[in-house]
């Protein structure tokens, strides 16, 4: 199982990439904030631009739109 800290470390020492998505991406992982179009109360969600990218790098990471690992 990937382990959260290896995956903010990843995204962080990135070579190219767009630092708002990764900050998303971090945010969700770390359950601030969520991919969903709708807020589940646990921190709001992402700007409309970022929603799509954010969900495909969770799915690279094998996680789905709100962070937690799929089955």
């Amino acid at each position: 199982m990937i382990r959260v800290k290896d995956i903010i470390l990843s995204l962080i020492f990135r070579k190219a990439g767009n630092e708002m998505l990764d900050l998303y991406v971090a945010l969700i992982i770390a359950g601030k904030r969520t991919a969903d179009d709708k807020p589940n109360g646990s921190g709001g969600t992402i700007l409309e631009r970022y929603r799509q990218p954010a969900i495909e790098t969770l799915a690279i990471l094998g996680l789905d739109m709100h962070g937690n690992p799929i089955d």
